[in-house]
């Protein structure tokens, strides 16, 4: 059960090894467009080119001294290039390097959750095709409604993925900027031709403005289209969570052989999936609060920012990916109870029904707010025989014949632009 886990790539783009191997990408462009302002001779970017390496290790016991990760990785990498490494970082600030790798680093996430959401709501769209047609009670305030289908209930989250993939397109789209603009965003030591061609050369666009850093609203908007869909994801989980309990057995995620529900109580099922989606989507919520307190930073750039997102970023990604593995696994293998299904249809003993014998006294020429009192009356006092004593009473007999009472009391009648609302899709 566990290996579907291993599978992702997401933890491995959030290494030290691909983060400083990302921050060697920018500023190997960033010679590379020192070459053609003609800063930088051919062979000395050949030299940088070739001689460029990262030592994680190298790195960090530097930092043990300077204090100062980006000083230290520029120092190790130097170290390797030898005397051409003077060109190397040349007219840029820590920042330019920090925040666009970072941007290259989140666009490359994005697109593995845009692909796992994308297989999560093929699978409910299939599985709503599947029970299209499969009858069951709409619950309002947790008490029954009235029918409508398990289909119907899982497109419903399909459209909602819809809207949660175009959140995160277009927070893809603004997170996939960088920043070659120098210490005050001004381009004082480096020309802004290094900038367009580092963010054409990387596959990302250029900020119109920024200052030492890119504005953080763009980092906040990404957070939050992660916490939206964690949202999504818990909403589907709390749904399968009250439709696996006990006294509901409608539908359940799946129990594997050999899992054990519980170390005390052999009898257990419990909906273990589901429950850990619900407590990561709290902590998704909670990374997003503290990406939005860190779009406010002192004048140009402070560092509170920093250090949070190094957490924040990365955990939300992951905990996304391994939410959208868990969901994916529970909605491709939920176990559908029809038998429960149909046993609960019945436990409101035709009141349900309710609104559409109300309607159809007023359609007969009933007056509405009569006809609401009685069958509410009736409905309130007729116990388990609510179809029987409503078409014994005399109000209800000046309207309506027990036949077209029967006629109307079907599931049919409540299913039947069930089709049409499928089309849509």
């Amino acid at each position: 059960m566990l290996d579907r886990y291993s599978l992702s790539p997401m933890k491995e783009l959030w290494s030290d090894e691909y983060k400083f191997q990302k921050m060697l990408e920018v500023e190997l462009s960033v010679c590379k467009a020192w070459n053609k302002k003609g800063l930088i001779s051919d062979s000395d970017l050949q030299n940088i080119l070739k001689r460029s390496k990262i030592d994680v290790d190298d790195i960090r016991i530097k930092e043990e001294t300077c204090r100062h990760e980006t000083v230290a990785f520029i120092e190790s990498v130097s170290e390797k290039i030898g005397k051409s490494s003077k060109y190397f970082h040349f007219g840029l600030t820590s920042s330019d390097i920090l925040d666009t790798a970072l941007s290259l680093t989140m666009k490359e996430s994005m697109l593995l959750v845009l692909k796992k959401v994308s297989i999560l709501r093929r699978i409910i769209f299939n599985q709503a095709k599947k029970y299209k047609d499969l009858v069951m009670i709409g619950r309002t305030h947790g008490v029954h409604a009235e029918p409508i289908t398990l289909g119907f209930k899982l497109l419903l989250y399909t459209y909602e993925l819809d809207r949660d993939i175009n959140r995160l397109k277009n927070s893809l789209e603004n997170i996939s900027y960088g920043k070659i603009s120098g210490s005050m965003g001004t381009y004082a030591q480096v020309d802004p031709f290094i900038e367009k061609y580092v963010c054409k050369d990387l596959g990302l666009k250029q900020s119109r403005i920024s200052s030492q850093i890119l504005q953080r609203d763009r980092h906040a908007e990404y957070i939050f289209s992660l916490s939206i869909l964690g949202s999504t994801l818990e909403k589907i989980a709390t749904e399968i969570r009250n439709l696996h309990r006990t006294e509901i057995q409608e539908v359940t995620e799946p129990f594997e052989e050999g899992q054990k529900g519980s170390s005390s109580m052999p009898h257990k099922k419990n909906p273990i999936l589901c429950e850990r989606i619900c407590g990561l989507s709290r902590l998704l919520r909670g990374n997003l609060l503290t990406s939005m307190e860190n779009i406010t930073l002192w004048h140009e750039r402070d560092m509170s920012h920093s250090s949070n997102e190094r957490i924040i970023v990365p955990d939300s990604l992951c905990i996304v990916d391994f939410m959208l593995t868990d969901m994916i696994y529970i909605v491709k293998n939920i176990t559908v109870h029809r038998d429960n299904i149909q046993k609960t249809l019945k436990v409101s003993e035709g009141k349900i029904f309710s609104q559409t014998l109300m309607l159809k006294l007023v359609n007969k020429g009933a007056e509405k707010s009569k006809s609401y009192d009685v069958i509410q009356k009736l409905s309130f006092e007729s116990g388990k025989d609510f179809l029987n004593t409503l078409k014994g009473n005399k109000f209800v007999k000046r309207y309506l014949t027990e036949k077209e009472i029967d006629d109307i009391c079907t599931y049919k009648y409540y299913t039947k632009n069930i089709d049409k609302i499928f089309r849509r899709f």
